[in-house]
């Protein structure tokens, strides 16, 4: 392997690399001694800047640590009173709900079962159809055997057409 760039000595530092790649650059850390080092290097860099970003970290003052606290105070009941009041209409929505499910459960079947529906007899439309098909004279399942011919030879001249008959 060529050696890492140092956006991949990065990314490698923080796990950000595929599989693959994380393990080719495990692979070259190990053996070459100038990745390592500058592996090394960024680091410490690493660790520099954690440790400046905790040491510079700065506390709010403590009035608007009050104000939050006393804003969130002054919240809380109102947020208390609207899921007081969810608890208590829950029953008032669940309850007719489970009732018209249990009705609806018992006597849809019961009506379904008293109701003489009228069925269809789908073979009569179908056999009906087959029949009204054969009788199409130029139809592809014509029992009547004829087909159009064109009478005229010359291609200007106007249309006529003949049926032409197979049987003698």
């Amino acid at each position: 392997m060529q050696h890492p760039k140092p956006e991949q000595l990065t990314d490698y530092f923080y796990a950000a690399l595929a599989p693959e790649a994380d393990a080719a650059v495990h692979a070259h850390l190990a053996q070459c001694a100038s990745c390592a080092t500058a592996y090394d290097d960024e680091a410490a860099l690493s660790s520099m800047l954690r440790r400046f970003a905790n040491d510079s970290e700065r506390e709010l003052p403590r009035s608007v640590v009050d104000g939050v606290w006393e804003r969130l105070a002054n919240e809380r009941p109102k947020a208390r009173m609207a899921a007081f009041l969810g608890a208590v209409m829950r029953p008032f929505v669940a309850i007719p709900a489970a009732i018209a499910i249990v009705l609806a459960a018992v006597f849809i079947p019961q009506y379904a079962a008293q109701r003489d529906l009228p069925s269809i007899d789908a073979s009569y439309y179908l056999q009906d159809h087959a029949a009204m098909a054969a009788t199409v004279p130029f139809g592809v399942r014509s029992s009547v055997p004829a087909a159009l011919v064109s009478n005229n030879d010359d291609d200007n001249a106007p249309a006529t057409f003949a049926i032409a008959n197979d049987e003698p």
